[in-house]
């Protein structure tokens, strides 16, 4: 072999070197332990040597559920944030059909992307939700950019359910108040919701759709880092086209977090990948993927917070139920709404397939109105889930709320979701009618 041969030879395995130690250290970056990631990247401070990505290790809502009561979780609260930036009017080029995916059905016909999200992530995360209350927020619009995030309702007051929420994004864009613009950050309305953890002093979710064009990456990151020094779960569901590579990096990288507080969920990836009938559940279980274990690594860390006896007794008392007007006779009192979230919240971690061994069904498998297992599940403008044809009977002579005696509209939204641990249930108690 001759000098040159030798220099050749020896240049190819310097290449090959260089190659397989790439692959092995993107191969660290991704895989379950996370602590032999390479030191560049957004996430470079390696301080919290502690630091572990979260795995994906779940195959079912049930499997989720039993998780979250093992780990002593069985209430939280719930912080929704859409994303109304410029590049949603691009990034459905492939999935939308180049439409906004902001794009509203006038007649009501179609949903695009958010309407669907909101609604089937909004029927699983509702069963944790502690009170109903939700607060929801909007931003990287012309008015609040990158620098602020602007409430659904114009008095800051939360929205009632994901009914609530999804009602008002669609009132927010067909009142053509609001201009998509951007720079997009996830951090103002991350800093909102750490706001709202140290006030109410409780463990939060945090559910984000957005389209996944982070324009400010260094102060979302610092935004995401600072949260995980609270009792706060970020769940992201990328809605559109992508790509998605920072928000893969936001879910297994930054390894200066105290814990992994961030879960990322392709949306159309996930209705890729499965039948129409299981893309829901799929989404569902997405969402729900790290939770327990970020539960217990709170828990383990002290980072949960007490609510103080100040707290429990700042919010209101519900109004004592008041007599019936006569024309509202034949309707039943309105419970009392502090023991009804409280008997909500004793049932939150049983809500996803039955846990309990006995043949009585959840409470909240029952409908309302015929105290009878629901087959065709609806959610009303009240926030609660009735059987459709119940309901729909009802709305014919009345147009108030079966459960607070409270004028609704009669726009009614099926929660495929609890249909699927309804039917989930039935399968496993055989013998139940």
């Amino acid at each position: 072999m001759d000098s040159d041969e030798i220099i050749i030879t020896a240049i190819v395995g310097l290449i090959v070197a260089a190659l397989v130690g790439w692959s092995l250290r993107t191969h660290h970056k991704h895989s379950q332990n996370p602590s032999n990631a390479p030191e560049d990247g957004p996430g470079s401070n390696r301080s919290s040597a502690g630091f572990k990505s979260i795995p994906d290790t779940f195959k079912s809502i049930q499997e989720v559920t039993v998780a979250l009561r093992k780990a002593g979780l069985e209430s939280s609260d719930l912080i929704v944030g859409v994303d109304f930036t410029k590049s949603n009017e691009w990034t459905g080029e492939k999935s939308f059909g180049g439409r906004c995916l902001h794009d509203i059905d006038l007649q009501g016909l179609h949903s695009n992307p958010y309407q669907m999200a909101i609604r089937i992530v909004g029927s699983t995360l509702e069963a944790f939700d502690d009170d109903g209350e939700i607060p929801a927020f909007g931003f990287g619009c012309a008015k609040t950019k990158d620098r602020t995030v602007f409430p659904f309702n114009s008095d800051n007051s939360p929205c009632l359910r994901f009914a609530g929420v999804l009602q008002r994004y669609t009132q927010i864009l067909t009142e053509g108040s609001i201009k998509l613009s951007g720079p997009t950050s996830f951090a103002p309305l991350i800093r909102r919701a750490i706001e709202i953890v140290q006030q109410e002093s409780s463990f939060h979710i945090l559910l984000i759709i957005a389209d996944g064009q982070v324009t400010s990456e260094a102060e979302t990151v610092k935004a995401i880092v600072e949260a995980s020094s609270f009792p706060l779960s970020i769940i992201l569901v990328g809605v559109g086209d992508g790509p998605w590579d920072m928000m893969r990096e936001f879910d297994d990288g930054l390894p200066e977090r105290r814990f992994d507080n961030f879960q990322f969920v392709p949306y159309e990836e996930i209705k890729a990948s499965c039948t129409p009938e299981q893309f829901e559940a799929k989404l569902a279980l997405g969402c729900l993927m790290e939770i327990p274990e970020q539960y217990k690594e709170l828990r383990k860390q002290g980072l949960l917070l007490e609510r103080s006896s100040e707290c429990a007794v700042c919010a209101p008392a519900a109004p004592e139920a008041q007599n019936p007007t006569p024309d509202v006779d034949d309707l039943p009192s309105p419970p009392d709404l502090k023991a009804a979230a409280w008997q909500k919240g004793k049932e939150k971690v049983e809500l996803a397939a039955g846990l309990s061994t006995e043949e009585d069904p959840p409470e909240n498998f029952l409908c309302p109105i015929t105290q009878e297992i629901m087959k065709a599940p609806v959610v009303c403008a009240d926030g609660y889930t009735y059987e459709e044809s119940a309901i729909k009977n009802w709305f014919q002579n009345k147009r108030t709320s079966p459960m607070n005696n409270r004028r609704i509209d009669a726009a009614l939204i099926p929660n495929h979701s609890l249909r699927s641990q309804i039917m989930e249930w039935r399968m496993n108690h055989p013998n139940v009618e």
